[in-house]
């Protein structure tokens, strides 16, 4: 079973989707990598059965996210279509966007008009509905984009007689104490905010294990006054709803340890039950 990438997590996560040849083999499917960055998702080549496999890995077709192409083999391109026309059957109006190499304009041009009858026919019995749109990037080396904290680049590789090929480059920067906390301090967390008072408890609890004092828990957390740890777990209390008072104390360092302990990002509702994101990105009581 393939890991869920629906989970927000502030590190980047890779799953390999596919990493067959073009003979079929059951047991690997075409070439494809699923890549995670917070809400972020980037999805590099589109190989036979890539559509079950991003279900497997937890993103319904309606989410599926931007695409990137390699080169024009057609192992690493088959599913093109069965993505763009399949995100949009189930209701996904925003246009599909695929980087590429040139050429790639010309083929989904052509895929397009390959399903034109089909999208006709589907039109007939849907309201008001536009055909699929397709937003394509024919690439050059050099930076692409930048998502979510994510800097897409691309790199010319050689993969003769195919010209040009590509790889691809993702730089990220981690949400951590810093970040979190700035957003909170400027009050731009927004319905976030108890997850990033979950970002700042678990970006803590891996600087400062244990229980020691504020002189040196500044000192771990590169602070120069210790009177910004106070300021800090002010934070994370106001975010997660919480007085200062002895008995919210233990409630916060209960957390705190519970999010050490299990590595997950944990949210707390307004009647204190702990949510975590299933499978299909819902929130769910942590413990049922």
């Amino acid at each position: 079973m393939l890991g869920s990438l629906v989970e927000t997590s502030s590190h980047m996560r890779a799953i390999l989707l596919g990493t067959g040849a073009p003979p079929p083999n059951p047991a690997r499917r075409g070439p494809a990598t699923l890549l995670a960055h917070g809400e972020e998702r980037f999805l590099v080549d589109a190989g036979s059965g890539v559509g079950a496999q991003l279900v497997r890995a937890g993103l319904r077709p309606f989410d599926w996210p931007r695409i990137f192409i390699t080169h024009h083999h057609s192992d690493h391109t088959i599913d093109l279509g069965h993505l763009l026309i399949t995100r949009w059957i189930v209701g996904q109006n925003a246009p599909l966007e695929v980087f590429g190499p040139a050429g790639t304009r010309s083929q989904i041009e052509k895929l397009l008009d390959y399903l034109d009858w089909d999208i006709e026919v589907r039109r007939r019995h849907m309201h008001d509905r536009r055909p699929p749109t397709v937003r394509v990037i024919e690439i050059e080396e050099g930076k692409l984009l930048e998502a979510g904290g994510v800097t897409v680049s691309a790199f010319l590789v050689e993969h003769d007689p195919v010209r040009p090929a590509f790889g691809f480059r993702f730089d990220f920067r981690t949400l951590g104490l810093e970040g979190a906390y700035g957003l909170l301090e400027r009050g731009q967390a927004g319905a976030g905010s108890r997850a990033l008072g979950t970002v700042l408890a678990r970006a803590i609890a891996r600087r400062v294990p244990g229980i020691v004092g504020l002189k040196e828990s500044a000192a771990r957390l590169g602070f120069r006054d210790r009177r910004a740890v106070s300021r800090t777990n002010g934070q994370i209390y106001a975010a997660w709803g919480l007085a200062n008072t002895a008995e919210d104390e233990k409630t916060a360092r209960a957390r705190a340890t519970l999010i050490y302990n299990t590595g997950r990002m944990i949210v707390w509702d307004e009647t204190g039950t702990s949510l975590v994101r299933d499978a299909r990105g819902d929130w769910t009581p942590l413990y049922n």
